[in-house]
């Protein structure tokens, strides 16, 4: 309560100095509370997450530890809500649709961006002709671009895409499971986009959204190769980050 009396009494300070803004003063108290909400909740999440990870040595990757998986899903759900994706969505989106390029025809494929925020990957596959949808946990409001949905449990039918698209593996719960989902949707001699940052061996370490992450980028692309894909191009990239954007595809038999 202290911080409604705090709002109103600063509010009728500035309205003194101007009498007109005394009807901003409901609208003020509103967007007040609004982000004082958001900081509890915030609080809550962060507490709920901790930084404990699990260290899987023979892989070469590491696992964050929570408490229960509906824990993992409010943390990566939460992070829309403090991410300004504004100028992201016109240079990514651009960047992306340059590299899409070198991955060849594209016009007519029908392609699933995973944790597609709100929708910058879909945009630049729809760019070189592609059908594109996204799914993410946390899509927002009117989101025409992205559905939502779990990348550990897609919505989709067996063998119906020809590519996926994914820079967010570090957010996985399970990587293996969403690796095997990818595997699923995919038609035989489909392809898999997977951008990724560098490893803890290569100067990059995770923060406070990462739940998966590996030693080096050699260890990743075995990771991936292991569930089921084959490693077809690995080419450096600068943006959004320093990493690699690898092509695997699933085998056509």
């Amino acid at each position: 309560m202290h911080w409604v009396l705090a709002e109103l009494g600063r509010q009728i300070g500035a309205s003194a100095r101007r009498p007109s803004r005394v009807l901003d003063i409901p609208v003020q108290l509103v967007r007040r509370r609004g982000r004082w909400r958001r900081y509890v909740e915030d609080l809550h999440i962060r507490r709920a997450v901790g930084d404990r990870w699990t260290v899987d040595q023979d892989a070469g990757v590491e696992r964050r530890v929570y408490a229960s998986y509906a824990d993992y899903r409010q943390h990566q759900a939460s992070k829309l809500d403090h991410l300004d994706l504004a100028d992201y969505d016109g240079w990514f989106r651009e960047v992306l649709r340059d590299r899409l390029a070198e991955v060849g025809e594209l016009r007519g494929a029908s392609a699933l961006c995973l944790a597609a925020r709100i929708g910058t990957e879909v945009k630049a596959f729809a760019d070189v002709g592609a059908f594109a949808v996204g799914v993410d946990l946390n899509p927002g409001a009117a989101n025409r671009y992205v559905l939502p949905g779990d990348f550990h449990e897609l919505q989709f039918a067996d063998a119906c895409l020809d590519v996926v698209y994914t820079n967010s593996l570090d957010h996985a719960y399970e990587a293996e499971r969403v690796l095997a989902e990818v595997r699923r949707v995919l038609k035989p001699g489909g392809r898999l986009v997977l951008e990724a940052q560098l490893g803890s061996q290569e100067g990059a370490e995770p923060e406070f959204y990462e739940s998966f992450w590996w030693r080096t980028l050699d260890d990743l692309a075995r990771f991936v190769g292991e569930s089921g894909f084959v490693c077809q191009a690995r080419r450096p990239i600068t943006r959004p980050f320093p990493g690699e954007s690898m092509l695997f595809a699933k085998p056509a038999i």
